[in-house]
């Protein structure tokens, strides 16, 4: 009994006092490394925990910096300002704040460089900035400004990076796309957006990153994620010279809208190492064509209008593919033939697991001319989005998916009432009448 309230009695005041600081006596390599894994300002604040901490902050690999983050009144305590200043100096102490952290930091190695700046970006401190990081042996910068007029970063900024794994670009103009990624040999990760709401209502913003065709002579072998949003091309073929030239490319996204005056647009997407893929193009004249034998999923959200031709496609390892295909015209004439792309389309998918089908989707395949589904052989789950008119084309699914587990319906105005001219096939019509005619092997199970 005595033995084990020994146990659990509290420890005195001098024992309390005599209590090793085992964090603090963590080697200095394992304490950056837990550092590293909070933005610079918390780990800043970690240098009042003691003699041993004061410094160490400086040595952690990464900087990650938000102006979002860093509020005024950090600033007032920190730096001991004045809490009566307006915003202009607030924001002003923001620069001041960063740039003390550069001085501090010396010429310790950074691999990861974060700036988030979005009110009053000084593009003279940024350029400098990213320049020092990358003078450091940088691995990853990514950088999201939000500046009142264009900022260029110029290409001849990465003549030495040398060491760059992974960039991500947000409200930067780049003067030659592909100048750029030539003096990044090793990149892994390419992530490049505009963000128009910089523009501010003005018809001649020119904020832009524009896709130049590279040269025949350029590769990025190391290159594995690009992702590119409102990024314009420069020419006809300036996206698929781009991908020709990333022999190791796994994760490709592509938004685009603009093809920056030029009527077409060709997309031919022949990456054999490629597994991930995401196609939003809003554009109504523009080649499609997907060689991607190792591709296992796929989004696509566009529009498949009379313009729009669709060249091979090659998907035959697809597990999962989610389409939106979006409505340009209600005129009969296009409505038919956005449905015969559509339809040829899911045609592509037929070796697919997973199929998620948007509400536009399926009226554009209503409207096909002939409504000929392949046979989904490995197809385990569908999701459905339909309104009440467009019930008749998921029978022609279930006939079709003898392995069908799992049916989800997402429900959207639908009709419970007996078939009429306009709607022939209502829910309860549906199944009632047609779900159990369906040969499906293997019990599925339904999702509202």
């Amino acid at each position: 009994m005595a033995e084990s309230t020994s146990k659990h009695r509290k420890p005195s005041d001098r024992e309390e006092a005599t209590v090793v600081d085992r964090i603090s006596n963590l080697p200095e390599s394992l304490l950056c490394h837990i550092l590293s894994f909070l933005r610079t300002k918390e780990a800043v604040v970690t240098s009042i925990l003691s003699s041993r901490w004061k410094t160490l902050w400086t040595l952690v690999p990464n900087l990650d910096l938000d102006d979002d983050k860093f509020g005024w009144k950090w600033y007032r305590s920190y730096w001991e300002q004045s809490p009566d200043q307006d915003q202009d100096q607030d924001q002003l102490s923001f620069a001041d704040v960063l740039s003390r952290i550069w001085v501090l930091r010396e010429s310790n190695p950074l691999k990861t460089f974060r700036l988030d700046w979005r009110w009053e970006c000084d593009p003279i401190l940024v350029d400098r900035w990213v320049r020092t990081a990358i003078a450091h042996d940088l691995e990853e910068l990514n950088l999201y400004l939000c500046l009142a007029q264009p900022f260029y970063l110029p290409c001849t900024l990465f003549s030495f990076a040398k060491t760059l794994l992974v960039l991500k670009l947000t409200g930067c103009n780049i003067d030659s796309f592909s100048r750029l990624l030539s003096c990044c040999p090793v990149l892994q990760d390419l992530f490049l957006f505009i963000e128009t709401n910089n523009c501010d209502g003005k018809k001649d913003c020119n904020f832009k990153i524009i896709v130049d065709t590279p040269s025949s002579f350029l590769s990025f072998p190391s290159l594995k994620i690009l992702h590119l949003e409102g990024v314009n091309s420069a020419n006809q073929d300036s996206f698929s010279r781009l991908l020709s030239c990333c022999p190791v490319l796994q994760d490709l996204f592509i938004q685009t809208n603009n093809c920056d005056g030029k009527k077409d647009c060709n997309f031919k997407i022949i990456v054999p190492t490629l597994k991930r893929l995401h196609l939003s193009i809003y554009l109504s004249h523009y080649q499609l064509e997907i060689n991607a034998p190792a591709l296992e999923y796929l989004y696509f959200k566009g529009i498949l209008g009379k313009d729009v031709v669709l060249g091979n496609l090659n998907l035959s390892n697809l597990i999962k593919a989610v389409v939106h295909v979006k409505l340009l015209s209600q005129c009969v004439e296009d409505l038919e033939d956005a449905g015969n792309r559509a339809l040829d389309f899911i045609r592509a998918l037929y070796n697919v697991e997973a199929l998620h089908l948007d509400t536009d989707t399926t009226e554009c395949l209503c409207k096909a001319s002939k409504l000929d589904l392949p046979m989904f052989h490995n197809l385990a789950l569908l999701e459905f989005c339909v309104e009440s008119c467009m019930w008749h084309v998921l029978p022609l699914f279930l006939e079709r998916a003898p392995k069908l587990e799992k049916l989800i319906l997402d429900k959207e105005n639908w009709n419970f009432k007996e078939p009429t001219e306009r709607c022939p096939t209502s829910i309860e019509w549906m199944f009632y009448k047609d779900i159990p005619k369906c040969p499906v092997i293997t019990p599925y199970r339904f999702s509202f």
